[in-house]
């Protein structure tokens, strides 16, 4: 046989073959595309469409990719129209010869990959997900169980640049995640597997319309232990970030039916005051890296219990500062001898009873030191507050201490002694009686020199006195520009006028 014709013909029917390989995507995909679409839209209550489909076997040879693209999920009635979810690209990585296998045969993903989604989750008054889409008939019991042998034995995944927002109007719930990345590692084919995995998102949380968290970065690197038997999750060997505040994790989740069973417990691994002004968002506080700080901080806490419609878990998480101080290393002055024990509990699994207790929060800056002491329960449906404030602040060292523009060429020295203890729905109905609050807030030369102001502003002094319906001022003596400025009276029904402020908030 002649050497050159073998090598000949084996080139010409390699390059075939290379052929066929490379142009097979495209002669197929508007068929593959159109049976895709048929096949979801009869198994869902919602209209499932994607732009195109592609088949690349060069692009990770000698693996297979194949790239769904614009997939869109469209709900259906009583969320018509609504978008539950987006994605720009929905990848997958499979070896060559995993396409030839029949159905009954696993088929090993080498990795799949969600790139620029957003997930819409909606819960309406009556209780009603837009996520429960899927058709509960004959046809699909009868797919189930054709089907039932076939597995997936993916190795990797990816979620890249996720945009999640999950509101629940029967709660009045709404909770944000943007820019959330996530990935995992591991054998998920296995009924217990060990996967690794990598988090990263910003959180906002809003309660009854109230703000409760907002752009709150939070990351977590975790070693992920997965019992599908047993539908339990546990956590090991991992590390959280809050903003800038790092915490280790350990527990246990485990996924039941319509609800979950939580057990979780979380610490600081360090007690550096630091840590504290990492909770705080960055534009607040600016680099920690131009920041002096001396003192002790923690946080610890435990998440036990039901996650459902109607519960959450209990929880207990506490704070404390013990001789904390912190100072800007461009500005001259400290705030020093910062004490903080708060503690955030729930005993109930009720939302409501959450409770909300600072036993101590205090500081000095020079010798002015400035007290706090308090607690709000009942949240959603009576808030109930008591709080006391007591100390002095010489306004003129405000941006001595911190880089506030607003306190430029701000000077005065401000008194303060008052208590107060009241619930939201006395307010509200005007049960005055119910209220407790006295005491006063003394102003004296107070002067305030900034670009936005026409002209200086000046108090010479200034006295407030609170009681459990008004307040009176006794003494108000200012002058700006050629004004002088002399008031005295009452402000009655003041409580009444903050009700009305807060529930136009609410």
């Amino acid at each position: 046989m002649n050497l050159k014709k073998v090598v000949k013909w084996m080139f010409i029917a390699g390059a075939i073959l290379l052929f066929s390989l490379a142009i097979a995507p495209y002669i197929f995909k508007d068929s593959i595309k159109l049976q895709i679409t048929k096949a979801i839209n009869k198994q869902v209550h919602a209209k499932v469409s994607f732009s195109a489909i592609d088949l690349s076997l060069f692009t990770d040879f000698p693996k297979a990719r194949i790239t769904i693209h614009n997939v869109n999920i469209l709900n259906e009635a009583p969320f018509k129209g609504d978008t539950l979810f987006y994605s720009q690209e929905l990848r997958a990585k499979v070896g060559l010869g995993e396409l030839f296998k029949n159905k009954s045969e696993s088929i090993k993903v080498t990795s799949i990959a969600a790139i620029n989604s957003t997930v819409n989750i909606r819960i309406n008054e009556k209780g009603a997900g837009n996520f429960d889409i899927v058709k509960n008939n004959e046809s699909n019991k009868n797919a189930s169980e054709e089907t039932a042998t076939a597995s997936l034995d993916i190795q990797e995944y990816k979620i890249q640049n996720l945009q999640c927002s999950f509101i629940d109007k029967s709660s009045n719930i709404a909770l944000r995640f943007a820019n959330l990345n996530h990935s995992g590692k591991g054998d998920f084919s296995a009924n217990n597997l060990k996967a690794t995995t990598k988090t990263s998102t910003i959180v906002s949380m809003d309660i009854d319309s109230i703000n409760y968290m907002q752009n709150i970065r939070i990351s977590l690197d975790a070693v992920v232990g997965i019992d599908f038997t047993k539908n339990t999750y546990s956590l090991k060997e991992n590390k959280a970030m809050i903003n800038e505040l790092p915490l280790i994790f350990n527990g246990e989740i485990k996924a039941l039916e319509n609800r979950q069973l939580i057990d979780l417990k979380f610490k600081t691994p360090s007690s550096s005051f630091k840590n504290m002004l990492a909770l705080i968002p960055k534009k607040y506080t600016g680099t920690l890296d131009d920041i002096k700080t001396t003192g002790d901080f923690k946080v610890n806490g435990t998440i036990n219990g039901i996650l459902s419609n109607e519960k959450i878990p209990q929880f207990n998480i506490n704070f404390e500062t013990k001789k904390g101080m912190f100072q800007y290393k461009a500005l001259p002055k400290a705030v020093k001898n910062i004490a903080i024990q708060t503690q955030l509990i729930n005993t109930t699994g009720r939302l409501n009873d959450t409770e909300v207790n600072v036993s101590k929060l205090g500081f000095t800056i020079d010798k002015d030191a400035f007290k706090v002491h308090g607690n709000v329960h009942s949240i959603l449906e009576n808030p109930n507050i008591a709080l006391m404030a007591t100390g002095t602040i010489n306004l003129g060292n405000l941006d001595k201490v911190y880089p506030l523009d607003i306190a430029e060429n701000m000077q005065g020295t401000l008194d303060v002694g008052v208590s107060a203890a009241f619930d939201l729905k006395s307010i509200e109905k005007g049960n005055y009686q119910n209220i407790q609050n006295k005491g006063h807030v003394h102003l004296k030369d107070f002067i305030i020199d900034a670009d936005s102001f026409a002209h200086r502003f000046q108090i010479d002094t200034m006295a407030i006195a609170f009681d459990e319906n008004s307040i009176k001022l006794s003494q108000f003596d200012a002058n700006t520009g050629t004004s002088d400025l002399h008031i005295t009276g009452n402000l009655n029904n003041f409580y009444g006028y903050v009700s009305v402020s807060y529930t136009h908030l609410r």
